[in-house]
């Protein structure tokens, strides 16, 4: 089971002959305020990395005329290559470049219905192209979380905001991530904690690369700039 925040942070500091605070999120102490904004640092960048305890599915059931619909509050980024109109078995593509969206939508006059395109739309939403025509079609898209904190009663934020908050990845990804942050806002030697940070991202984080599949249609695929190709 994960340590509380409070915890953490005096395991992360103590090795670097830091006193043992007592409480912190709730501290007006210049130094401990300090702390919780590495904290804030430490996760955002720990975030960076795709991490298997964090991927969800999002669904939504397509609307006539509605091309525009709310991603999940707790939204970071997608997974690559796990998109599809489930109603039709199609894969999606996108998120298409905003290059490639102005092309599809002025530089040619017509489109086909199927598969849908997408792009990722103002803040935390999802735009279709080209907008529904048909209602119900379920669309499953597979993403990254930001959510990787909880508090006592199970629910999920992005930041430490309690001392009994727990962490949902791996302990010693954030003592790591903090010991390396702490020193460099000290302006001592960071390089080796720094070091050992990445590498044990690197070392944890999904790193299996997309698999080739075949869709039994020889000579198809779907490139990565998410456009169909047909191979002659």
């Amino acid at each position: 089971m994960s340590e509380i925040y409070l915890n953490l942070v005096n395991r992360a500091l103590g090795v670097l002959g830091v006193e043992a605070f007592s409480s912190l999120a709730t501290s007006t102490n210049r130094d401990i305020l300090q702390i919780n904004a590495m904290a804030k640092d430490a996760l955002d960048e720990i975030l960076r990395y795709d991490w298997s305890e964090l991927l969800k599915e999002f669904t939504l059931s397509t609307v006539i005329g509605q091309s525009v619909y709310n991603l999940p509050d707790d939204f970071e980024r997608f997974a690559a290559f796990t998109h599809w109109d489930q109603t039709k078995n199609w894969r999606l593509c996108g998120p298409v470049s905003p290059e490639a969206w102005s092309w599809r939508k002025s530089a040619i006059t017509a489109v086909p219905e199927f598969p849908y395109h997408f792009r990722l739309y103002g803040a935390n939403k999802i735009e279709l192209d080209p907008s529904p025509s048909a209602a119900g079609h379920m669309l499953s898209l597979y993403y990254y979380a930001n959510y990787a904190v909880s508090d006592a009663d199970g629910a999920l934020k992005r930041y430490f905001s309690d001392d009994g908050d727990t962490f949902l990845l791996e302990d010693e990804l954030f003592t790591a991530a903090l010991k390396y942050r702490y020193r460099k806002e000290k302006r001592l030697d960071y390089a080796a904690e720094q070091t050992e940070f990445y590498q044990l991202c690197d070392r944890k984080a999904n790193k299996a690369a997309p698999e080739i599949l075949n869709m039994g249609a020889p000579g198809r695929f779907i490139d990565p700039n998410d456009y169909q190709i047909i191979i002659p």
